[in-house]
């Protein structure tokens, strides 16, 4: 019973999970078209305040959380992160950018071949999965 709230407390110290929850509104404030502003208002709150929460100054507190949840018309699951969704979501992102870092390596070591030929097919190579992750990423920004 206790063990998601377990995970969740070893997941996350409280400045990442700051960051988790930042990340999260931010993606739905742009997600709806709406400016830090007119969140602030629609949540009731100083601006500054919202401003901090996204951030990640400050953590939202639990009412702020549901306010937000009601504002997006999601659970709070989602903003705050612990929804199979968002986990998978956040390490799909951490993967596409472990691929970006190798793609770099690689394509250093592409630079340092002598033979043409090799050099065009291994750069055809790494342009074409950069491409891929390019398309991974688009779409996960999307959802």
């Amino acid at each position: 019973m206790y063990e998601k709230l377990k995970k969740y407390n070893y997941l996350y110290n409280k400045q990442e999970r700051k960051e988790l929850i930042a990340r999260n509104i931010i993606e739905l404030r742009k997600k709806a078209g709406l400016q830090q502003k007119e969140v602030a208002e629609l949540l009731k709150v100083q601006y500054q305040t919202y401003r901090n929460y996204e951030s990640g100054a400050s953590e939202p507190p639990a009412e702020m959380l549901v306010r937000l949840s009601k504002l997006y018309e999601i659970p709070v699951d989602i903003i705050i992160g612990t929804d199979d969704y968002s986990k998978d979501k956040e390490k799909t992102r951490k993967i596409i950018e472990e691929q970006e870092k190798e793609i770099s390596e690689l394509r250093a070591k592409v630079e340092a071949e002598k033979d043409e030929m090799k050099k065009l097919a291994l750069t055809n190579i790494l342009n074409f999965a950069e491409n891929e992750l390019k398309k991974a990423k688009s779409q996960l920004d999307k959802q």
